[in-house]
C-alpha cells in the first residue's frame, strides 16, 4: 500500500470538481502503474489516508481531484477530470 500511496500522491492533485470516474475505473490506472491488481477497498484506503474529499456514488466513491496530464505511463483518458475532450485527440 506504500507504493499506492505514493503513488497517488505523485499523479493526483486536488480539484474544484469531483472527478469523473469512480474509485473502480480510477484504480485501473493505478494497476497500470504498479504492475499488479488493486482491489477496490485497497484504492479506497490509500485515498482516504492521502486525505482526498470522497463523495459516495452507489457502491463506489468520486474524488474531489485531477490527474496530473501529460505523463507518458498514464493514459490520457485518465488526465484532467477523467476523459475530457481536450486530451483524447
Amino acid at each position: 500500500m506504500e507504493e499506492l500511496i505514493t503513488l497517488i500522491r505523485q499523479f493526483v492533485e486536488p480539484s474544484e470538481h469531483y472527478y469523473r470516474m469512480s474509485s473502480y475505473a480510477l484504480k485501473a490506472m493505478f494497476e497500470q502503474l504498479t504492475g499488479s491488481y488493486i482491489s477496490e477497498e485497497t484504492f479506497i484506503t490509500a485515498m482516504l489516508f492521502v486525505g482526498v474529499e470522497r463523495k459516495q456514488v452507489g457502491h463506489h466513491y468520486i474524488y474531489r481531484i485531477k490527474i496530473k496530464a501529460n505523463h507518458p505511463n498514464v493514459d490520457a483518458c485518465f488526465w484532467g477530470k477523467g476523459n475530457e475532450p481536450k486530451y483524447m485527440q
